[in-house]
Formats: structure tokens, sequence, C-alpha cells
């Protein structure tokens, strides 16, 4: 039924629809007493829990609840209006959200939720989406549409009320918990994410794996609350800066056997394998130059900040600011380059051509690059499966190879396998000890340690 036109309360006059919510009717309202606007909400009247769980929330991330009113069968929940752009229209604008914005919706939400779930009892919203997410006109995150939110949880026989997509699988058995809502959450990060997720793998291997958890279907495997989920986010972001120079380091690492290929070609045919790997590598250094500007921008903030010898405190701190803010654009645009050289890469024609090179490259040196490009190319086109076996065949075939073994253990750490990662590397420590590996091209193994490390 339209409502347009209606006055409730002798005060909330409806003037526009707005759009609709997960149990009805959104309309933009003018409050006749005081002539601001505000949004209401109807729904039938027998869901007004809603209501009643708003009434008793206060935080910058929800939507102020302003009144609520019954007519006939229906309820009217009056609420603050925010004005802005859900969280999925933004992404269907087609243009990237920067991964540093990305972190800060991703800790803002999970303020949100954190606040739900330590209320006494728990509020667990249900429903987490992008459609669900509000960024205002002065980028402030909101948390829209209360319809599926219970209080408490457990929930014997309740309904799935979530998202096909997003809502957890014990949802779908009629129990709801603290981590349904993170593995929602976790989902929402993956579908604004989009297609880079194959790189953050790379880029950002913390802050995929911490994703990778939230997303388990075994919920005992999730961070347990939005708390735990805060708490581990904050410390990905901690680590942010340090990782970064290493995964990138490692990025054009991966790039950079592209060209190092070329210098171990076999002798008779040489001029017709160096073409045909030229061809097929090309896209390979692209990405390398990028992501070594991308590395060594960011150690520049660093080491600028360290060597500031300015005596005047407020003019450290202007051009600090000043500088900080030109070296995140900068790197953003970076990061965006590498990720937009990955978009429009072919990998099932590298894959292809890789292949028919790995036939005709006879010799160990050149068999052990080319696969370890098969395994960059299966990687990075998000067949983990794939990739393991070319590591694994890397290994088999550089035994005495220190970068194979690197190579092979930062993949594991990349997909979630500290353990393993953990294991090889004290398998390696313990070669290098005997003296059946000499520590020589050591850049990746000190990589591989710093990740542990840091992880």
């Amino acid at each position: 039924m339209e409502r347009k036109g209606l006055i409730l309360k002798n005060r909330y006059c409806l003037i526009e629809k707005l759009g609709k919510g997960g149990n009805g009717q959104i309309y933009l309202a003018r409050d006749l007493q005081l002539g601001v606007t505000w949004a209401v909400k109807e729904f039938p009247s027998r869901k007004r829990s809603e209501a009643k769980m708003l009434s008793g929330l206060s935080h910058p991330g929800i939507p102020r609840m302003i009144d609520y009113i019954e007519e006939d069968d229906a309820g009217f929940l009056v609420m603050e209006y925010i004005k802005g752009i859900t969280l999925e229209k933004k992404c269907r604008e087609g243009k990237p959200i920067p991964f540093r914005e990305l972190l800060a919706m991703a800790q803002s939400i999970l303020e949100i939720l954190s606040y739900l779930h330590t209320q006494d009892p728990p509020i667990l919203f249900g429903d987490l989406k992008p459609s669900n997410l509000m960024i205002s006109e002065n980028r402030h995150m909101y948390l829209l549409d209360f319809g599926s939110a219970v209080s408490g949880y457990g929930n014997p026989e309740r309904s799935c009320e979530g998202t096909p997509g997003y809502a957890a699988p014990e949802q779908y058995q009629g129990r709801i918990l603290p981590s349904s809502d993170i593995y929602a959450f976790g989902k929402t990060m993956e579908s604004v994410s989009g297609k880079r997720i194959r790189l953050f793998r790379f880029l950002h291997p913390d802050w995929s794996l911490f994703i990778k958890k939230c997303t388990k279907a075994d919920a005992e495997k999730r961070w347990k609350d939005a708390q735990e989920a805060l708490k581990a986010l904050l410390a990905v972001r901690r680590r942010q800066g340090r990782m970064k120079l290493f995964a990138q380091a490692g990025l054009g690492a991966m790039a950079l056997a592209a060209c190092l290929i070329i210098s171990f070609l076999p002798g008779e045919n040489q001029q017709d394998f160096y073409h045909r790997l030229t061809e097929t590598t090309d896209r390979f250094e692209a990405l390398y130059d990028t992501s070594r500007a991308a590395s060594d921008t960011g150690r520049e903030l660093s080491e600028k900040e360290s060597t500031n010898e300015r005596k005047d405190p407020t003019e450290i701190i202007t051009t600090n600011n000043n500088r900080k803010a030109f070296i995140t654009k900068t790197v953003d645009t970076e990061e965006e380059t590498i990720f937009q050289i990955a978009e429009d890469f072919d990998f099932a024609a590298t894959d292809k051509e890789l292949r028919v090179l790995l036939q005709d490259a006879a010799p160990s040196a050149e068999r052990g690059k080319i696969l370890y490009l098969l395994a960059i190319n299966a990687e990075l086109a998000g067949n983990q499966e794939r990739a393991a076996l070319f590591y694994e065949d890397l290994i088999l075939s550089e035994k005495d190879n220190l970068p194979a073994y690197a190579a092979y253990g930062r993949f594991l750490y990349r997909t979630g396998q500290n353990e393993k990662s953990l294991a090889l590397l004290r398998d390696v420590r313990d070669k290098i000890g005997r003296g059946e590996l000499t520590p020589q091209s050591v850049r990746d193994f000190r990589l591989w340690e710093k990740e542990i490390q840091y992880g």
C-alpha cells in the first residue's frame, strides 16, 4: 500500500518512498513540529520487536530511534535519517575501494557488532551484508535494518532470516551465535574485495588469513564474537606497515623470476625459447616493477620519519602529515596499478604457454624456474590446489635451492597453513646447519622468516 502523504500521530508526514527494508517499506518523513526530516520504516505490527530492541540502543554507528507508532496492523518506526550510500551501491559504482579504506570500514563494522554482542543479553544482528551498511556523506559507517536481529542466542527451531551467501551454515539449522555475525562480516568483506581478493593473499597475507578464519564453516573455528575479531583486526592493522613491505617485496620477487629465467636458456633453440618465454612473462615483469615502486615508496615514509631533524615541533607535525598524505596516495595508486595488471592477466593462456615451455626446458635450472611461475600463476588465479602441486614439484626439482623452499614456505603461510610452514622452516634451518643447503640468495628466505615472526 502506498503511504505517501500519510500523517502519523499528527506529526510525521511521509513525503517520499526511499526504498525497501527487510520487513517493510522505508519512507522519508517531515516532522511537522520540528521541521526536520526522519526515516520511517513500516512493517507488520507483530514485528514490533525491532522497535523494542532499538529503543535500548545508543551507538554512533546505529541510527537513533525517535518514535514508534502503531496504526491498524502496521507499525511505524521513526528513526534518524542518514543521507549516504549503502556499501552495496558503492561497490556497484565499479570504483575499487582502496585497501586502507577497507581496513577502516572493517574496524567500524566490528566496533558496532562488538557493542551489540556485549549487550545483556547479547544482540545478534543476523543479516549482515553490504546493503545493510550505510556510508554517510561524512564517511561514517552505519548498520541498518534490525529486522532479523535477535536478543540472546541459541534460539532452537528459529528459522534462518539471513541472506544466502552471507548467512552462516548454523543459521540454516535453526541456530544463531555471535560467530554467525562474524561469518557474515567475513563474507561481506570478501564481496567488497571482489576479484582483488586473490592479490590480497600476496600484498596483505595477514588480512587474508584473518578473513579466512571469519568465514570458517565450523562455528568453533571462527572468532567467537566481535570483540575477539576486533582485537585480531587491530593486530593486523598494527602489523600492516611492516607486512606490506615484506609482501610487496615478495610479490615483486615472484614476478622477477620471469626476468631471471632468460639468463638460463637452453643452447640449441635459445632464440625461439627466449622469444616465447618473453611473450609469456612480460606482464609478470610489469607486476614486479609496480610492486617494487610501491615497496620503495612505503620504505621512504619510514626512513624519512626516522631521520627528521627539524627543531620546530609544529613544523615537524605539519611536514609529516603532508608527507603521509602524499605517500599514502602514491602507495594506494601503485597498489591499484598492481590490481589492474592482475585483473587484465590471462591466467589460463599463461598456464598453457608455461606448460609448453616446461616440456622444452629439459635442464633442471629452467624447469625449476618455470615451475615457480606456474605456481605463481595458479595462485594468482585462485587455484590453490593446483598451485600447491607446482610448489611441491618445485621442491622436488630444486632440492638444494633455498629460494625454492622459501617460495613454498611463504605459499603455506599465505594459505593459512602456518604450522606446516613453520615445520618446513625448521627443517630448512636444520639443512643449512648440516651444510645440505647453501645460504645464498637469502632474500626470500628472510622474508619468510619475517612473515612467520609477525604472524
